[in-house]
């Protein structure tokens, strides 16, 4: 999609109009929504421009802007190219505001005062982030990982946001049966927006209908433009919305259905007006959700000072954090985490707001308070990844060094060999908490998977990167061999497929057993995500020699 310099805003309209062409006939429309998703300050003609020169792109900047950050774009790196204005200053109409009309001196004539213009573009050169090296960047929000499907922490996002709609915004959102196959729809008759209970199974997948449903409302309602548009138009526009908001939050929500979108490619001028809605309504709503967290943020804060101010003492004195980890401007300080009741393991970054209150960001795009390290708070740290920026070598890892432990005259927890932190809650029975253990290494070796997989994806072919590449995959398969070793009657091997068959697992606690995972996987050939997995080419089931084989995890008695 090549652009010249110095273009007409009709020139302008015209090649971009040719290069959404390109990306509909091309069966890109989803690389579009993601960087929408990533580069949601862009207009929508740059984030156009971005979606077809490098669709993987995160974050961009121009190469100036890059060296004030301490990071070079390496040698040889093709630039991206986007739109930047010409803007000249003119003496123009001054316009009231109410009226629209110019503003008539005393002397009968128009009032003019100085005011840039933009009379044209130019081509400006940018880069990804992924085409530089150098040190961490203090800006960059957390990248999210987009695997882990866990409830748990989307419930509070969805509750939050189905308040803020109903009593902000102005729509109903309410929580009722529906026929099969419906998750939820909007009554533009009444603004009601209904989420089914029964075709849902979590808040996760309310959260996606909610926003989907909530598309409708602000794209379709009585007295928007596509009132009356096709229904594939519709539910075009709203599954676009969706995937874009639910990327941004990490949520695999799978393919964008290409039926009728590639219809658009047949009258550019609606396609641009569809796409530019879509853009804009997404960024509303990330915008909205974005504030509901920061209210949250002051909430927890005119509340907890004095547990916030402990927090930062056990963190600071935990891992012998240097000052200014807690001011604004700091490069970020970053932890692995594991919520203790719900055993998802997690990336925590410390931000501080303009007002000096510090929170965790997790990689979910979410918000979490410090005072969840303390007490009975839910948050455990498990290693430092980065402090000020600068990466940190720790590696405790929960297969191995953490074990299940009796509590004298109590239950069971999951506690650290050496330190005797405790990572869980406390459990009846010894079963469930090795269960914990197992599911949680498990996840901790997926989040670390994908950052790996993350970077090396940019560059197969640094030899560094591959081998840890390789050593993630070996722990993952390793964890997930653990976790089905502990119903099934016979040892299993993962040779492939680790990743999948470790997602399907952690997404799905019912299933503990070779045998049921074998048995789900052949109900579920219809699912992308599964429909690849051969059980007989990913798993070696291997004949049990030894009953008290497997020690890992053994119970010994702590005294509390």
């Amino acid at each position: 999609m090549a652009v010249s310099s110095g273009l007409s805003y009709q020139d302008v309209q015209e090649q971009l109009e040719n290069g959404l062409n390109l990306i509909f006939q091309s069966g890109r429309f989803k690389d579009l929504l993601s960087v929408m998703a990533s580069q949601k300050n862009y207009s929508l003609n740059n984030t156009l421009m971005i979606a077809f020169q490098k669709p993987n792109a995160t974050m961009v900047m121009g190469y100036k802007e890059w060296l004030k950050q301490g990071r070079f774009v390496e040698k040889g790196e093709k630039a991206i190219k986007i739109l930047a204005p010409i803007v000249t200053k003119q003496m123009i109409n001054k316009i009231n505001p109410l009226t629209n009309d110019p503003i008539i001196g005393e002397d009968g004539q128009p009032v003019k005062e100085k005011k840039s213009v933009i009379k044209g573009f130019k081509t400006a050169s940018v880069f990804d982030v992924s085409q530089t090296t150098g040190k961490e960047i203090p800006s960059v929000r957390d990248f999210i990982s987009r695997n882990l499907d866990e409830d748990a922490y989307m419930s509070k996002l969805y509750q939050d946001f189905k308040l803020y709609i109903n009593d902000t915004v102005g729509f109903k959102v309410s929580e009722l049966e529906t026929e099969k196959g419906v998750g939820g729809y909007f009554n533009r008759l009444t603004n009601e927006i209904a989420i089914s209970t029964n075709v849902n199974n979590n808040d996760t997948e309310k959260f996606r209908v909610l926003i989907h449903e909530y598309a409708h409302a602000l794209l379709h309602g009585q007295d928007k433009e596509f009132v009356e548009a096709h229904r594939g138009h519709k539910e075009a526009q709203a599954e676009s919305v969706a995937y874009v908001v639910s990327s941004y939050y990490g949520l695999d929500i799978g393919d964008i259905s290409h039926g009728y979108i590639a219809t658009w490619a047949q009258d550019s001028k609606l396609a641009m007006k569809a796409v530019e809605q879509i853009r804009n309504t997404a960024n509303n709503i990330i915008d909205e959700l974005q504030l509901l967290q920061k209210e949250k943020v002051n909430e927890f804060y005119n509340h907890t000072e004095n547990k916030i101010s402990d927090a930062k003492s056990i963190l600071t004195e935990q891992f012998n954090l240097p000052k200014g980890v807690f001011e604004k401007e700091a490069a970020p300080t970053e932890f692995e985490a594991i919520n203790r009741k719900y055993g998802i393991v997690l990336n925590l970054k410390i931000e501080t707001d303009d007002k000096g209150h510090s929170y965790f960001r997790t990689n979910r795009n979410l918000i979490e308070s410090l005072d969840q390290v303390i007490g009975e708070g839910n948050l455990s740290i498990l290693n430092a990844k980065k402090v000020l920026g600068e990466p940190v070598i720790e590696n405790k890892l929960i297969n191995e060094d953490y074990q299940v432990k009796k509590i004298r005259n109590a239950g069971y927890v999951v506690e650290a060999k050496e330190s005797k932190q405790v990572i869980s809650e406390q459990f009846d029975k010894k079963d469930e908490a090795l269960i914990y253990q197992r599911k949680a290494a498990m996840g901790q070796a997926l989040v670390r998977m994908a950052e790996v997989k993350k970077e090396w994806n940019t560059n197969q072919s640094d030899l560094q990167l591959t081998t840890q590449y390789k050593g993630v995959k070996d722990e993952v398969a390793k964890t997930t061999a653990e976790y089905l070793n502990l119903n099934s009657k016979e040892p299993v091997i993962i040779k492939d497929n680790q990743e999948s068959i470790a997602w399907l697992l952690m997404k799905n606690s019912n299933i503990k057993t070779v045998t049921e995972l074998t048995e789900f996987i052949g109900n579920h050939k219809h699912v992308p995500s599964y429909k690849n997995i051969n059980i007989n080419e990913s798993l070696e089931v291997k004949p049990k020699e030894n009953e008290n084989a497997n020690q890992n995890g053994r119970e010994t008695v702590a005294t509390r």
